[in-house]
């Protein structure tokens, strides 16, 4: 099973360990469809540098397959089936399957909520209305941006990928409020919301982010790989779009220690307080990274 980015298959991956059952851990790569399985859930601090390690080992029709995947990677950026969107789908939360769904989530978990039903569902829904009435004031173009800037995709929230990897930084509106006032007043800050989130993501967190001078919010519909590709800089906190811009020969900054930190030592932001001299050095510098 997958456990990079839901909290309760990493619990259950903790429990499985734990009673001596031998479990097969799916990650995907990203790239078209192809997906890795690894023997453990460390797979962001230990099989894939140990995958790095040996790779001179690999026979060559190994590394030649590599090699093409690699270079289709960067000129046709194939995303993986399930990530295609299209506009239709941020109305799919209006539909009535959906708000059975949600009525099913808040049956089961209303002590969570600690809240009737009315006010549950009137914030879901000022929430979807919200969403739909500044669709018109995001960016859903790459044309319509004259100056640079440094992309920042957005996780899904809640996510083992923040909350597990990176919990002091789970705080997306602070991560973004810290970039803002970091990077160089030439750039903007492009943000891009992870497209599952449409509709659920919080009003005001929204509302916040629009406010803020230097910040952009881009359409969940527009394609991340383009965003990568004229941007001078991905920065994420675990995200995998960080891996996405080196393998496009892009610069990229992680807050959390990435799994690529072997192809790229510095991609990783190991101070937050030099985060302003952390940004303008990367920016300034050329980017090397080995093409093996």
């Amino acid at each position: 099973f997958n456990t990079i980015s839901s909290l309760f298959h990493s619990l259950f991956y903790e429990v499985l360990i734990a009673n001596n059952v031998s479990v097969f851990v799916s990650g995907h790569t990203r790239i078209k469809n192809y997906v890795s399985f690894f023997r453990s859930n460390k797979l962001v601090f230990n099989n894939i540098e140990n995958d790095f390690e040996v790779r001179k080992f690999y026979p060559n029709e190994i590394k030649s397959k590599a090699i093409k995947i690699l270079s289709d990677f960067r000129t046709l950026k194939p995303k993986p089936d399930y990530m295609a969107v299209n506009n239709a789908q941020v109305f799919r939360h209006l539909s009535f399957r959906s708000v059975m769904y949600n009525f099913k989530s808040y049956y089961y978990n209303k002590r969570a909520y600690s809240i009737s039903p009315i006010p549950f569902y009137s914030e879901y829904f000022k929430n979807i209305f919200y969403n739909l009435r500044i669709k018109r004031k995001l960016l859903s173009k790459i044309n319509e941006l004259v100056k640079p800037f440094i992309f920042f995709p957005l996780h899904v929230n809640p996510e083992s990928s923040t909350a597990g990897y990176a919990p002091l930084l789970d705080n997306q509106l602070f991560v973004i409020e810290l970039l803002s006032k970091s990077i160089p007043c030439d750039n903007l800050l492009v943000v891009k919301d992870h497209y599952p989130m449409f509709g659920f993501r919080n009003r005001k967190f929204l509302k916040a982010l629009l406010d803020l001078p230097n910040v952009i919010l881009a359409d969940s519909n527009m394609q991340s790989l383009e965003l990568i590709m004229r941007s001078e800089l991905t920065i994420t906190i675990t995200g995998t779009a960080g891996f996405e811009a080196l393998m496009l020969g892009k610069k990229s900054l992680s807050f959390a220690e990435p799994f690529y930190r072997k192809l790229h030592p510095k991609s990783y932001i190991s101070n937050i307080y030099n985060l302003r001299s952390i940004i303008t050095e990367t920016l300034e510098e050329p980017l090397k990274i080995s093409e093996d």
